[in-house]
């Protein structure tokens, strides 16, 4: 992939898809999202084999994140457009060339993954700088995206529904990344109390009198289950508290059921189970 035309060997990051197989004639589109995640994929090969490519491409990904999705008050945000032109352009050209078009929203999911990548890429490249950015990023959150009612999805200079299960999770994710752990245990129960059937499954959407479309029916997600289940497990092994576990075996035993062996979305649940 970073060989090919889909990553950006100029600016760094790669565009959202390719077009072909070979990796070449992108859509010009960069996210915050795709570039977090495959930022992760790129640290954790670079720590696995120590092929230095791995390191660079990790650290190209970075420079461009940080030169245009990070904003002043320390969050990112979520994408440039495509412009097949500017990004035909060496970079001395870009220099001169006004760039793509910024969407300076916050998506808190999107934010997620971006902190969790830097929080990976302060461990593995021992670079503090990483992390202190990676914080920054999730107390802007903390301030701004969660109220009593949960976590929220979006900012553009204010927050906005729906109370999304994902984001809650990703949210207590990072939050165990940095060590926040009351802000993620609290989180966590209200996010249990919000989001559970009768069974203990997790559903994915709370409901609000505001919902419209897809919004107005619940769901359950296996991916978002597993994550969950995940999370579960990390509180456990940070602070032994048993009732982390048992919830974590009771989640495994009643989503079992829902998991689809031949779908990719499965891969999520195989992870947590094979891993712990």
């Amino acid at each position: 992939m970073a060989a090919g035309d889909i990553f950006d060997k100029e600016e760094g990051g790669f565009y959202r898809y390719s077009t072909q197989q070979d990796w070449s004639l992108p859509h010009y589109e960069k996210l915050l999202d795709d570039n977090s995640r495959l930022l992760k994929i790129y640290l954790v090969a670079y720590s696995l084999t120590k092929i230095e490519k791995f390191k660079e491409v990790s650290l190209k990904i970075m420079d461009f994140i940080l030169n245009n999705f990070l904003d002043k008050k320390g969050f990112f945000y979520a994408s440039q457009d495509a412009d097949e032109e500017y990004a035909r352009l060496s970079l001395n050209q870009r220099k001169k060339t006004k760039a793509p078009f910024i969407d300076k929203t916050l998506f808190m999911d999107f934010n997620c993954y971006a902190i969790d990548s830097f929080i990976t890429a302060s461990r593995i490249l021992n670079d503090e700088n990483y992390k202190k950015i990676a914080t920054k990023a999730l107390e802007f959150l903390i301030k701004n995206l969660k109220n009593k009612k949960g976590v929220m999805h979006f900012y553009d200079n204010k927050a906005h529904d729906p109370y999304l299960l994902k984001n809650h999770l990703l949210l207590i994710n990072s939050l165990i990344e940095v060590d926040k752990l009351k802000i993620a245990e609290g989180l966590l129960n209200k996010t249990i109390d919000n989001f559970s059937d009768k069974e203990g499954i997790l559903l994915d959407i709370k409901k609000s009198k505001n919902d419209f479309g897809y919004l107005k029916t619940s769901r359950i997600d296996p991916e978002e289950n597993s994550l969950a289940i995940k999370i579960l497990l990390k509180l456990y092994q940070k602070t032994r508290n048993k009732k982390y576990l048992k919830l974590a075996e009771n989640l495994i035993k009643v989503i079992k059921d829902y998991v689809d062996p031949e779908s990719i979305f499965s891969a999520s649940f195989t992870e947590v189970i094979f891993k712990n």
